[in-house]
């Protein structure tokens, strides 16, 4: 693209300026300022006819339109100049806001027996460890139908939920390894406590899953390390501390159902 290098007086019929014109791969002077020199010119002498060399005679038009032209490319080219800065400077950033951040929500049962909790033992990334029966909220289910499911397939008993015990969140940054990539994910934890019912006949534990055990809290506190979430003793200290909330904390609208039927 060409663009205007300077502006000068020519000798005349009356008194033209004169748009002096070259190519090349990058503007070599400021539009901003050669726009004010070229107004301000214009204005002090009042003349209406302008020429172009390069264009051969175009009228003022052409150059007013030159001028404004420049003017955008220049701060264009800064605009762009300040993205790629940007970007270099805080490149996950810039890609976080192109995706809407989320947590991911699960269900966990609470399960308390003549003073001892169940618990399962199951596989993880990082070897064996102790959760709550919990597990991902599934589309189109309520929480507390959920919470159920999830009890029922990682202990292969029944489990009605009666009262919440709290909402809680927690994250995992889990490091890439060989054939897994990195990990960071919010967990958003509804806990419910409830009625535990009798085993389902035929039933298998979830796979994953090694074993329930009954553990009394001493034992979950003295295996903290062995824990697959801290909020499996948080949620086992508020409910030994008597937390609890009515199952409608938290409403489940008719929409979500139909979401699972349709």
């Amino acid at each position: 693209m060409g663009c205007i290098h300077h502006l000068r007086p020519c000798r005349g019929i009356g008194r033209i300026w004169h748009a002096g014109w070259h190519t090349g791969p990058r503007l070599h002077t400021d539009a901003m300022p050669l726009g004010n020199e070229f107004f301000g010119r214009l204005r002090r002498d009042g003349h209406a006819g302008l020429t172009c060399r390069r264009f051969g005679g175009n009228t003022y038009q052409h150059a007013l339109l030159l001028v404004w032209v420049l003017i955008l490319v220049r701060v264009t080219q800064g605009y762009t100049t300040l993205q790629r800065s940007l970007s270099g400077i805080y490149p996950k950033d810039n890609a976080r806001m192109n995706i809407r951040w989320k947590p991911s929500v699960t269900v966990a049962a609470i399960i308390e027996r003549e003073g001892r909790y169940l618990l399962i033992e199951e596989h993880t990334p990082e070897g064996l460890r102790l959760n709550n029966p919990a597990g991902h909220l599934d589309p189109g289910e309520s929480p507390e139908d959920g919470c159920a499911r999830e009890a029922l397939e990682e202990t292969t008993h029944t489990f009605k939920p009666t009262e919440m015990v709290g909402i809680y969140m927690s994250r995992l940054l889990r490091p890439a390894r060989e054939g897994r990539a990195a990990e960071d994910v919010t967990y958003l934890r509804l806990a419910y406590c409830g009625e535990l019912g009798e085993q389902v006949l035929g039933a298998q534990l979830d796979k994953g899953i090694v074993r329930t055990l009954w553990m009394t809290p001493d034992d979950i506190r003295a295996n903290e390390r062995r824990l697959r979430s801290p909020l499996v003793l948080r949620c086992m200290e508020d409910h030994l501390a008597g937390q609890r909330f009515p199952m409608g904390l938290i409403y489940t609208d008719a929409s979500v159902v139909n979401l699972a039927k349709g």
